[in-house]
């Protein structure tokens, strides 16, 4: 009985992880593509995987996909200049990546995530930017203790350093470089490619941004946010 007890486990643990395979890959597709039905789709798919195990040991990725998902509908909804539905995802996002931050407290892509979502709720007013700032302060500082090297702390500075008033620790020159150098190490991330491009527009140099800029587009005619900068840099 014990070990028919343990194959139903070992099948029910297998299951799960290809589910939560899937529901990585449709993520992954959904955010390339900036497509809200592929990612609310992928929230279904979670929501199914956690149901019920609340408390229980391995909801962490669950959390942390789940909390990506919001996250990026979050952004996405930025970038259409629909600022209401953005807040509101945004705060979805912090409510789940905050659970998995107490299920996993050194999760440096966790603390990414999380500032992420924070960085672009700041952005939306200067009321948002006192009530959210405080906690980016915290987020930043414990990914500086986690790994100050690690791509995804070196990530979130540069964006800190590409938005922030110069009072707040924005620092144009500083957010180029930290961009220019992960740009070096993953040219193929069309994120880095368009914070590059956004740096050496606030650099004066929007020829080269608008170079970047066509390129992303070329090998990715979905991302929205390249069409809009493409727009905004002519």
């Amino acid at each position: 009985m014990k070990r028919i007890a343990v194959m139903i486990l070992l099948m029910i643990m297998s299951l799960s992880a290809n589910n939560l395979n899937d529901a990585q890959k449709l993520y992954e597709q959904g955010a390339r593509n900036y497509s809200v039905s592929t990612l609310k789709n992928t929230l279904s798919l979670l929501s199914e995987e956690l149901s019920g195990k609340d408390g229980e040991e391995g909801v962490f990725d669950y959390y942390l996909l789940q909390g990506k998902c919001y996250a990026r509908i979050q952004f996405i909804y930025k970038v259409k200049d629909d600022i209401s539905t953005s807040e509101g995802y945004g705060k979805k996002a912090l409510i789940v990546l905050e659970e998995a931050i107490e299920a996993n407290s050194n999760s440096i892509e966790a603390w990414a995530a999380h500032s992420i979502a924070l960085q672009n709720l700041t952005g939306l007013s200067t009321a948002h930017g006192m009530l959210y700032g405080p906690m980016l302060g915290t987020g930043m500082n414990k990914l500086k203790k986690l790994n100050p090297d690690h791509f995804y702390t070196r990530f979130v500075d540069g964006i800190w350093k590409l938005r922030a008033p110069l009072m707040f620790g924005g620092d144009r020159r500083k957010a180029l470089e930290i961009f220019s150098d992960l740009h070096m190490a993953y040219p193929q991330d069309e994120d880095v490619s368009l914070n590059l491009a956004v740096a050496y527009v606030e650099n004066g140099k929007k020829s080269e941004a608008l170079t970047l800029v066509n390129s992303v587009l070329i090998g990715n005619p979905a991302n929205l946010w390249a069409e809009k900068l493409a727009g905004e840099f002519e």
